[in-house]
């Protein structure tokens, strides 16, 4: 197990830059996840067929109705080929629900969807239509966004009797993580409340109406979506990671998973529901039932040296490690070049001074810290430490430290699986002690061989570099750290 982890370690990050993942992809993410939804793509096939392209094509439907847009509906409007194709859906699959998908092509040229919409329901079509449209190409999280928000304003009214003790949990399967919240159900069923459903993986229609009847959503991030959530059907929302919060002094506070985190997400859950007893109850029963098993990963572990990347929020295992498993954080890597088209100079310098307040807060004493090195900069930084291993994120490339000796833990895939519970932690945990305390797989990684030297992004090719720099450049705004996405 440790030898597959290592190697997919050394062969994501050059698999995962196939693609820039949009918002027609994060819109299908939505949508597939509905069993009774049939999506409809108003874009030329080109567009369309993008979403195969990227890093999360298997989370993604293959196959999707596209009206296939040409440079003539572009000059005169293809609401004519939308509403045929709407009619024929209707007909051919009686769905339950359509979700219209618009790319770029017809938000420009202004296609009255609305009007479309109406014309189809005359010609027979009976099912609630959705549309997702007018949304900002770059960042599948947009899309994701918008799909949600289009769901709650026209499918999710608001409840007429709300249960008190129930409650609903959002999580999203990323490259097979799962959603892994089996054990945060059990956790919440056993403390007396109650589950209304779990979104968003396999749900109907129905199971989307019944959202509103639920007091608690548990989300893991906050979101622009989980915000008009709050304002819409007035229901209480935890994030287990809560971006951006005003004020906040540790990158932990806002941090939900984990072993210590998931305690701090009871004892939420309980305030929300007016059930603080039950849930702090549980909290200490299974921290009582599980600490063995954290103390012992505590022992393996406590005089291990990392090197750690920044963090915008605590998703990353090696953090959390920090925290609940004790090893210790010699060096801090700061990549701040992608952060720097979208965030100002001084926001920048407060995430560096909130990372290295955290770390010292945990650990009694701040790291060393560097920003944009080198990798042969890490690996002389690392050797004169003695650092263990370097922890690295997207902005990371462990070939080329591999390469050179220094052993490389690529921690995304891990968490991917890091959702709150405690078995759960200790699972994640345990995967990351049998890396770090594992012999390196190979010493020089056929990768390592490749032509690494992009300016903007040390882990890409100078090409990919400055292609993933123009993009950067042209969809992002610079806005402050603390706004909501």
């Amino acid at each position: 197990m440790n030898v597959v982890y290592d190697l997919m370690s050394i062969v994501i990050p050059f698999h995962r830059q196939t693609g820039i993942p949009g918002k027609v992809a994060g819109a299908l993410f939505v949508a597939r996840n509905i069993v009774d939804c049939i999506p409809v793509l108003h874009m030329p096939a080109g567009c369309a067929y993008h979403r195969r392209l990227i890093p999360f094509n298997l989370a993604i439907l293959p196959h999707a109705i596209c009206t296939n847009l040409t440079e003539t509906d572009a000059v005169f409007g293809g609401e004519e080929k939308l509403i045929d194709a709407l009619v024929a859906v209707y007909k051919w699959y009686h769905p339950a629900m359509i979700m219209i998908i618009t790319g770029c092509t017809p938000d420009i040229v202004g296609d009255d969807i609305g009007e479309c919409v109406e014309s189809a329901r005359k010609r027979g079509v009976e099912c609630p239509i959705i549309v997702v449209s007018n949304v900002k190409f770059y960042s599948l999280s947009r899309g994701i966004n918008a799909a949600l928000i289009a769901l709650t304003e026209n499918l999710m009214e608001k409840a007429e009797c709300r249960h008190d003790r129930y409650v609903n949990i959002f999580s999203l399967s990323f490259h097979g993580g799962g959603l892994n919240v089996k054990e945060l159900e059990s956790l919440i069923k056993e403390a007396g409340a109650a589950i209304n459903h779990v979104y968003l993986y396999h749900n109907t229609t129905k199971d989307l109406k019944e959202f509103p009847k639920a007091k608690l959503l548990i989300a893991d991030y906050s979101t622009q979506w989980t915000n008009f959530v709050k304002d819409h059907l007035k229901m209480d929302v935890i994030a287990l990671h809560n971006l951006r919060v005003s004020g906040l002094k540790n990158l932990f506070d806002c941090c939900l998973v984990g072993f210590s985190g998931t305690s701090r997400l009871l004892l939420e859950i309980g305030k929300a529901l007016n059930m603080e007893g039950e849930f702090e109850a549980i909290a200490r029963k299974k921290e009582a039932l599980l600490r063995n098993k954290l103390e012992k990963l505590r022992r393996k572990l406590s005089n291990m040296k990392l090197a750690l990347p920044m963090q915008l929020y605590v998703g990353d295992v090696g953090w959390l490690a920090l925290r609940d498993l004790g090893v210790k954080c010699d060096l801090l890597i700061m990549h701040t070049k992608s952060l720097e088209v979208e965030y100002y100079e001084s926001e920048l310098k407060k995430l560096i001074d909130l990372n290295l307040k955290t770390i010292e807060e945990v650990q009694g004493y701040q790291p060393e810290l560097l920003i944009n090195p080198s990798p042969e900069e890490v690996v002389s930084k690392s050797k004169r430490l003695g650092i263990d291993a370097v922890v690295c994120g997207y902005r990371e490339n462990p070939v080329r430290y591999a390469a050179q000796g220094i052993k490389a833990i690529y921690t995304p895939l891990l968490n991917f699986s890091l959702k709150a519970g405690y078995v759960t932690a200790l699972n994640v945990y345990e995967k990351f002690a049998a890396i770090l305390t594992s012999s390196n797989p190979c010493s020089k990684p056929l990768l390592s061989l490749l032509d690494y030297e992009g300016e903007f992004r040390r882990d890409l090719s100078s090409f990919w570099s400055d292609m993933c720099k123009f993009f950067y450049e042209v969809y992002h705004v610079k806005e402050p750290l603390e706004q909501n996405y």
